[in-house]
């Protein structure tokens, strides 16, 4: 996806682009090196794991700081995965959690879904031992000793083991019926009445899918690490408000919270940071449940991530109370230049208007929008205005005039929904 295009999503309906986050950082960029180094560089290459919840209003950054964080994991040769948990999905249950996941879960340079996922690993541990010896005959040898030993490691899941085994065979022998079963029986399938007989395993009562689709699903982050990429990054978007608001529903749902955030920090050489994106509400509520408030408290009394402590598990994406007016305008004008800099990156032959004219609009964009509202979701009114700003330039070569109020009412109409 080309930067005009990511532009114009953008200006549609200011949302996170999907790819391309990791271009424009809108503040992040201090946020994302620290978690690069402490967790992805220096947690993971000690086998261990972490969770971290990601918190502010609607419109404050928390997709984008999601995309951009799972764009620098690839980059580091991290398998990722983004799920949105929307109103679809059953988001107090682990089985259907982890459905989702499965569909998502990708290794760099690889399409999504457990099936290319388990082909990354076996180009993995070949690539690896090739690199190495330099023999292709070596490399075959040690891929084929890698997945002899599976069935006899010490996965979260013991079955899993050997279903991983049955489908890492089947990839060696190239058959593709036994490598499909085994994949969709890795994704969820653990019913299917067809895909058990052929890999000759038992039903999972329904009253044991959650725990068993969890145990999946560490013993999947603990093969991508046996495979040797460098870890696993997740993310969970509460897209569209999707978490239950009646009291029975959120109490599972922070007994699944604090369940999952037990079997992340218990787990041996899986190498996972578990990110959920949430709203205040959720935080709010995690608090008043006594066993979770324990886990989410920051180790170091009064200093949160921005004071300086990587290690606590809230990360929030306010600005601090002594913000100024003329802080925020700053803010929002760094946005809309970064912006400006990768468009001209790429069509600076094909428009006509000077660079240094179109960032004294987006300033003088920013000082307003900083007039009309100064909460967290101004940044996406920002970027909304800026992109509308930039597409209507590059499609009519004219620097067109835009009310800052529109997009500022179309976020307050949005948070609303």
């Amino acid at each position: 996806m080309g930067i005009v295009d990511i532009i114009e999503l953008m200006a549609e309906n200011g949302h996170a682009p999907d790819e391309g986050c990791s271009l424009f950082g809108i503040g992040n960029d201090e946020t994302i090196n620290r978690i690069q180094e402490t967790y992805l560089i220096n947690r993971f290459s000690r086998g261990r794991s972490a969770e971290k919840f990601v918190v502010g209003p609607f419109g404050s950054g928390k997709s984008h700081f999601l995309n951009h964080l799972i764009e620098v994991a690839h980059n580091l040769n991290c398998v990722t995965a983004k799920v949105k948990l929307n109103k679809s999905v059953d988001v107090t249950s682990n089985y259907y959690i982890f459905k989702e996941l499965a569909q998502e879960i990708q290794a760099p340079n690889s399409k999504r879904g457990v099936k290319y996922l388990l082909l990354a690993c076996a180009n993995k541990v070949k690539s690896d031992a090739f690199e190495k010896y330099n023999s292709e005959e070596t490399a075959n040898g040690k891929l084929s000793f890698w997945i002899s030993g599976l069935e006899d490691s010490d996965f979260e899941l013991n079955i899993f083991g050997r279903v991983v085994k049955q489908a890492f065979d089947a990839y060696l022998k190239k058959d593709k019926e036994i490598l499909d079963f085994a994949s969709r029986w890795l994704s969820g399938e653990f019913n299917n009445k067809e895909i058990n007989k052929a890999l000759n395993v038992s039903k999972v009562n329904k009253n044991e899918q959650n725990l068993f689709a969890k145990r999946v699903g560490l013993s999947l982050y603990q093969l991508i690490k046996k495979a040797g990429f460098t870890g696993t990054v997740i993310g969970f978007d509460e897209a569209e408000q999707g978490f239950p608001k009646n009291s029975k529903k959120i109490d599972q749902l922070l007994s699944l919270f604090q369940s999952d955030i037990n079997s992340i920090n218990e787990l041996k050489n899986g190498s996972v940071l578990i990110l959920y994106a949430i709203t205040y509400e959720i935080v709010e509520k995690m608090m008043q449940f006594p066993a979770l408030q324990q886990r989410i408290q920051n180790p170091l009394p009064n200093m949160g991530f921005k004071d300086g402590n990587t290690l606590a598990p809230i990360i929030y994406l306010t600005r601090p109370k002594e913000c100024t007016r003329d802080d925020v305008a700053n803010e929002l004008t760094k946005i809309g230049y970064k912006l400006i800099d990768l468009f001209y990156s790429e069509v600076d032959n094909e428009v006509t208007i000077p660079k240094n004219e179109v960032m004294l609009k987006i300033k003088e964009i920013a000082i307003k929008i900083s007039k009309i509202d100064q909460t967290a979701s101004d940044r996406r009114a920002m970027v909304r205005a800026t992109c509308t700003t930039l597409i209507y330039l590059y499609n009519n070569d004219f620097l067109k005039d835009f009310d800052p109020k529109k997009f500022t009412e179309e976020e307050e109409n949005n948070e609303e929904v």
